[in-house]
């Protein structure tokens, strides 16, 4: 149950001048900055675009005769030291490892009117809690020090096919999360599964305590697929590519050329109208914030 405490406030005329010219600068920025994310929207490159003109080449094989050229690889990755989590993780043919923790914590809300301010207090799981000793209230909403902290490993280089790739210098595509299970975590101590989680802490995942804290692992599997990276070919090695001399290309994305491509070409219509929304929406609360004001 949240706790709850209420204190009264007055707000004088100079807050309410405040206020007002606060929010018609606030109109003002809205508008301006929606303008220009609509315009860098519809402006910027589709990657799917330029993929497509890249050389696909063999993977079994250096090909002397594409140097330099913007290509395409398909195959299986091999990284010479994966990406690995030693502290909580069985080794894996992971390229990238991400640690997730949450704690149980309190957190303090305010809620602020012309007559009242309310802070409330919840006990919640959090990725970043609040310092307890910021709260308004802070008698019995002690957040102890989050000792388990978020991380990320990489695999530094690898190869695909006969190439090598720097894959710490790779775009590389969204991590998933593992289905962790006895095999691949390591259990033991303070340590135990609990239900999707490596749980730590004197509760469980149904019936935490304050200061508990739990963790799931998002990654990038190399070994249950294929692979398509697009870059420049130099030598025996795929490179980043600068298409027209100022926009970097160097990224790897799952499945084969053709999934790649319309991947590539989905997360660009997705961005597309996202993006739209986003500034429709954004320019209608300026326009409106700004009638409201100057109509007063």
């Amino acid at each position: 149950m949240a706790d709850k405490y209420t204190m009264a406030k007055s707000q004088s005329g100079f807050e309410k001048l405040i206020e007002t010219k606060g929010a018609l600068i606030l109109g003002i920025v809205l508008v301006l900055f929606s303008i220009f994310l609509l315009w860098s929207n519809e402006t910027r490159t589709n990657l799917a675009d330029i993929a497509r003109m890249s050389v696909a080449m063999d993977p079994s094989s250096v090909a002397k005769s594409e140097n330099g050229q913007f290509a395409s690889v398909t195959g299986s990755i091999y990284a010479a030291s994966y990406a690995q989590d030693p502290m909580y993780l069985q080794p894996g043919k992971f390229l990238k490892v991400e640690r997730v923790p949450e704690m149980y914590v309190w957190q303090e809300t305010k809620k602020s009117s012309s007559q009242e301010t309310t802070y409330n207090y919840d006990k919640k799981w959090s990725s970043e809690p609040q310092n307890s000793m910021n709260f308004k209230y802070r008698v019995g909403h002690d957040n102890p020090f989050m000792q388990i902290r978020p991380q990320t490993s990489i695999a530094a280089s690898g190869k695909i096919g006969a190439y090598f790739i720097n894959l710490s210098d790779l775009a590389l595509p969204a991590a998933t999360e593992l289905k962790l299970n006895p095999n691949n975590v390591l259990i033991g101590g303070f340590q135990r599964l609990d239900g999707d989680f490596l749980y730590i802490g004197n509760g469980s995942n149904f019936n935490p305590q304050i200061g508990d804290t739990r963790i799931k692992f998002r990654v990038i599997d190399g070994s249950t697929a294929d692979y398509t990276i697009f870059g420049q070919a130099e030598g025996d090695k795929i490179v980043p590519h600068m298409h027209l001399g100022k926009e970097k290309i160097y990224k790897l994305v799952k499945g084969t050329r053709d999934e790649a491509l319309a991947a590539l070409a989905s997360e660009y219509s997705s961005s597309l109208w996202g993006i739209r929304i986003v500034g429709i929406l954004m320019l209608v609360a300026g326009i409106f914030v700004l009638v409201k004001k100057t109509k007063k």
